[in-house]
């Protein structure tokens, strides 16, 4: 299969270089100093987004800084990550993107979210919420050895894809 991964950060190209290990994985993100082994680097979105069969996006959601996990929020009122990037990231994705193609969000977002806001942004292909359930210190190892992988789409056919996909990596 061939892959594109867009958001190359901590997350992302630990994922993309286990992604790459099986696939011919093209990686984007904005930083495009990143030091890569087995993934390709673009300098462009549009170039690892189109021909490929999957792209995977995890790109940042930031939230307030009170809602780091250092402390209780129960008292504090509740509040979203901030979507911006991941909305405009999505957008553009949309413009290039051809409509076999299944584009899957790893980012973080609160349940609901991709219903509302961020499956309607991709108008021309498939969309799967899978969101990586892994520690920032163990990225590549809890990629490859999960407690459980989440594909949430009411497309079984998707959900097969990512199967498959996922098979020779886990």
């Amino acid at each position: 299969m061939n892959v594109g991964f867009i958001g190359l950060g901590k997350l992302g190209l630990p994922c993309a270089e286990v992604m790459a290990s099986h696939y011919n994985v093209i990686g984007y993100d904005p930083d495009n100093n990143k030091d890569v082994d087995k993934v390709i680097l673009s300098a462009k979105l549009e170039h690892a987004v189109n021909d490929r069969d999957i792209i995977f996006v995890a790109v940042p959601t930031p939230h307030h800084s009170e809602y780091d996990g250092s402390k209780p929020t129960s008292h504090l009122p509740n509040k979203d990550f901030d979507y911006t990037i991941l909305e405009q990231v999505l957008v553009d994705i949309d413009k290039h993107v051809h409509e076999d193609a299944l584009v899957v969000l790893v980012s973080t977002v609160l349940p609901g979210t991709v219903r509302t806001r961020l499956a309607p942004l991709i108008t021309k292909a498939n969309f799967v919420y899978n969101p990586y359930l892994i520690a920032m210190g163990s990225v590549a190892w809890d990629m490859v050895n999960p407690e459980m992988v989440i594909i949430g789409t009411q497309d079984t056919a998707y959900a097969d894809t990512l199967k498959k996909f996922y098979s020779p990596l886990m």
